[in-house]
């Protein structure tokens, strides 16, 4: 089975059909509002949903929909749902016939997955990429495929996986690196002293 299935094709078909029946008028608020409340039956505010509206902002929630485009369906219907539609987990739980925690488990594994620094250097760096290291970092980086799993669907050994899954890493770490001291040395050129004993308002040219 592919990694990247984890739910049957009927119940993410039936995910679909109840997102898209029912999100359309939370996504139309949300866009005009902003990120948007989700009230119990009740008219209380659940907990859990106050804390995801505290911390999943406008931005973050844009940028993570951008992203999980590159996601198959399987997974990216999963985050649309809860992050765009609004749906409450404990309905997702009755159509996927699991348990609503599963659900939460599953949703923020995928969005850390998503907005982690190695997801978006391989979406903006491996077109550069030869095509086995392009393969490799898809399946362990944007799908999340374990090592074993990889190597089995690409065809490569084991080591191979490890190998190129290393040096992505490595260059998205060092990528870091740069930005930082790119960073730094904008701040420096910008005024500010490196012993901090003041600022000034240009660079001085000689």
């Amino acid at each position: 089975m592919n990694c990247a299935t984890e739910h049957s094709r009927e119940a993410m078909g039936a995910t679909r059909e109840i997102s898209e029946r029912g999100g359309r008028e939370r996504t139309r608020a949300r866009r005009e509002n902003g990120p948007t409340l989700l009230r119990r039956k009740d008219g209380r505010e659940g907990r859990a949903h106050i804390e995801r509206e505290r911390l999943h902002t406008r931005e973050y929630v844009q940028e993570l929909l951008r992203r999980c485009e590159a996601l198959p369906e399987s997974q990216s219907g999963l985050i649309r749902a809860i992050f765009d539609d609004g749906m409450a987990y404990a309905r997702l739980a009755a159509v996927t016939g699991v348990t609503a925690r599963s659900v939460k488990r599953r949703a923020n594994r995928l969005a850390a997955r998503v907005m982690s620094p190695e997801f978006e250097f391989v979406l903006e760096h491996s077109l550069d990429w030869t095509r086995t290291r392009q393969r490799v970092a898809h399946a362990t980086i944007v799908l999340g495929c374990s090592f074993r799993q990889a190597a089995l669907n690409l065809g490569l050994s084991l080591h191979v996986v490890r190998r190129h899954h290393v040096w992505t890493l490595a260059m998205c770490e060092t990528a870091r690196v740069l930005g930082e001291r790119a960073r730094a040395a904008g701040v420096l050129i910008g005024g500010r002293k490196p012993d901090g004993e003041g600022s000034r308002e240009g660079v001085t040219h000689a």
